[in-house]
């Protein structure tokens, strides 16, 4: 699994659509408002894709093998209403695990971030 954890703003959404074209897999999203921005999206910039898949597609039974997820905080957010029965659940904090760098850890050095080996101690 891929993460891309980038500002508002830094071509995230892009990335998802060129992915799930390449990768022939469709994006799961919150609801069928932002689906419709996702076709919308890669049809300005040609990009052919499956259809995108909603929270509540998912959860009714929508059969998909492999997906990616565009906005996974919203995602989430959606999920876990759609699972509690419409009641509000504050998300208080998550974690997200990025399987292809894991032995490195990220730390915040002279205004920007950078990656090093486990175990080396921050200067």
């Amino acid at each position: 699994m891929k993460i891309f954890n980038l500002p508002r703003g830094a071509g995230k959404t892009h990335r998802m659509l060129y992915a799930s074209e390449f990768n022939n897999a469709p994006i799961l999203c919150k609801d069928e408002t932002y689906k419709e921005v996702l076709i919308h999206k890669s049809n300005i910039l040609g990009i052919k894709i499956p259809t995108p898949i909603t929270v509540r597609e998912l959860i009714s039974g929508k059969r998909c093998d492999r997906i990616l997820i565009d906005e996974s905080i919203m995602v989430l957010n959606e999920l876990v209403k759609c699972v509690s029965g419409g009641r509000h659940v504050e998300i208080l904090g998550c974690t997200l695990s990025d399987e292809e760098n894991g032995k490195l850890c990220r730390w915040y050095e002279n205004g920007g971030m950078v990656d090093r080996p486990i175990g080396r101690e921050e200067n």
